[in-house]
């Protein structure tokens, strides 16, 4: 193990332990100022396309932003992850009825496949990812496994769309999502050692503050 990635380990193990330790009262509320302030974002609200993570008990919860983006007038096309064969992941839409979703390999809900096409990471518009911890120039430490790193690999090289073969879905004006982190407070650290496949988030929202994240 190199001493960036046993840095690495030693932080993720800390931040998790912190946030198995949030008393459930204490993340309730804090889960509901992320989500008012993650709905307030004018990204958010003009977002035709959504991709969420469908959280863990001790994540920050993702279904009030669900049922709150679909009550919406005109509401957005809600896309999950889900765990494909040799370490990939997509993304695939949310079913009307969220009693559809089916546990994948770590028993995090997924949405499911049979008769539903994958949306494609350059059709999304904001792409909201999970993560242990933050820090403040918008690094990610993820649970280690790589499925998010892999999938936004495209991201660090931007490649032209071919206007002969227009996408199944429409992508946004930008040419990428939006990457937003939701975080409890606590998840926001002074600095993760960075690793070169690393994509920063654009945002970090937590239950104090909506931190945008300055590029040089």
């Amino acid at each position: 193990m190199t001493e960036l990635s046993a840095e690495r380990t030693r932080l993720r193990r800390q931040a998790l332990a912190a946030r198995k330790a949030l008393p459930p009262e204490v993340r309730l509320k804090a889960g509901e100022a992320i989500a008012e302030r993650f709905l307030a974002l004018p990204e958010v609200q003009g977002a035709r396309v959504i991709a969420l993570y469908l959280a863990l008990p001790d994540e920050v919860p993702t279904l009030p932003l669900i049922n709150r983006l679909r009550r919406r007038d005109n509401p957005p096309l809600l896309v999950a992850p889900v765990i494909l064969p040799e370490r990939r992941m997509a993304m695939y839409p949310l079913p009307p009825d969220l009693s559809e979703l089916r546990p994948g390999p770590f028993g995090v809900p997924e949405p499911p496949t049979a008769g539903c096409q994958p949306v494609p990471l350059e059709s999304l518009e904001v792409l909201v990812v999970p993560a242990v911890a933050f820090d403040l120039e918008g690094h990610r430490l993820g649970y280690g496994a790589g499925y998010y790193d892999r999938y936004l690999a495209p991201l660090k090289v931007q490649k032209a769309v071919d206007p002969a073969s227009p996408p199944a879905f429409p992508a946004p004006a930008s040419g990428r999502p939006l990457l937003i982190g939701l975080a409890f407070a606590h998840q926001l650290l002074p600095a993760i050692p960075a690793a070169d496949h690393d994509l920063e988030v654009d945002l970090i929202v937590t239950e104090a503050e909506v931190r945008r994240v300055l590029r040089a």
